[in-house]
């Protein structure tokens, strides 16, 4: 009953079930789906997290380049899901429109990403790891319109 809970939960959100549309057309880079999605790439690579903890999507990396795909099915639901996508969501006008946007993005052998874009490593690499500077850390600024605390400086001790 998990799993089904966690595919479930991995479907309940517009973005997803597009980003899933596009990949029953076959195997895309991160930045063709930012370009048919009109989206930056923060917001659909958080979503493609969601889809591979849910099991949802495959991925292989090719270079600097990270290219999805659609798995296996692993289980009779999951391969109901996916031949629910191939079918229901191809007559919405949203999904119609995505498709139509795939003709326009660059094949995978021209190396899309080329142009000075860059997708980043998956946040389960080491080297997806954000580092803060000492600064961020210690002295975080407040939220807007919280006034911060006064900053008290202690004296030294005579000696």
């Amino acid at each position: 009953m998990k799993e089904a809970v966690t595919l479930f939960s991995a479907l309940s959100d517009e973005t997803r079930l597009r980003i899933l549309a596009l990949l029953t057309h076959g195997e895309l880079c991160v930045c063709q789906i930012e370009d048919i999605l009109r989206m930056p790439q923060s917001k659909v690579s958080r979503h493609l997290m969601a889809l591979r903890h849910a099991g949802l999507v495959s991925w292989c990396r090719d270079g600097t380049w990270i290219h999805y795909s659609l798995p296996e099915p692993k289980d009779d639901l999951q391969a109901r899901l996916i031949d629910c996508l191939r079918t229901c969501l191809q007559e919405d006008p949203q999904v119609q429109a995505d498709v139509k946007r795939i003709a326009e993005c660059p094949p995978l052998a021209a190396k899309c990403c080329e142009d000075g874009q860059e997708t980043p490593p998956p946040p389960s690499s080491p080297k997806a790891v954000t580092r803060r500077s000492p600064r961020e850390t210690t002295n975080p600024s407040p939220a807007p319109g919280v006034a911060r605390a006064p900053r008290v400086r202690l004296r030294s001790s005579p000696g």
